[in-house]
């Protein structure tokens, strides 16, 4: 599972990077994240660019650590689309550093419905739970 982390930046001139988040690599060129990691990114891109201090293009990117061969790859983001009802965004990603020979997008299990007592589940993310309204949280157990 480590090897579709994807850390995501940002960039809007070369002095000035955002590194704010991260996703996952769900199936060809689509990218998981939360929705509250791009909005970050365009809230903190608009108001260094009040301040002059970058370019009014907001790149986003993503590094993804490959291990067999071990390598880096880096992602352009070409689009993303953000849902109105949760925190959830979805990238469009074409890579913009050579893939490793042996790479294949391989398509993730995702399903919405909440996994069965007992069943392995992978998850990651960072909860502010200063900034939730509840405090309700999803518990598993077995």
């Amino acid at each position: 599972m480590h090897e579709r982390v994807v850390n995501l930046f940002c960039r809007a001139n070369p002095h000035w990077v955002d590194v704010r988040g991260s996703g996952i690599l769900i199936g060809p060129g689509l990218v998981l994240t939360a929705r509250h990691v791009v909005e970050i990114f365009e809230r903190n891109h608009k108001e260094a660019r009040h301040r002059g201090e970058c370019a009014d293009v907001l790149e986003m990117y993503g590094v993804q650590a490959w291990m067999d061969p071990p390598q880096t790859i880096i992602y352009k983001v070409r689009s993303w689309s953000l849902a109105l009802w949760a925190d959830l965004g979805i990238l469009e990603v074409d890579p913009a550093s050579d893939l490793p020979l042996n790479f294949q997008w391989r398509a993730l299990k995702l399903d919405l419905m909440p996994p069965r007592v007992g069943e392995p589940v992978a998850a990651f993310g960072f909860d502010l739970v200063e900034d939730r309204q509840d405090e309700s949280r999803l518990e598993v157990s077995a």
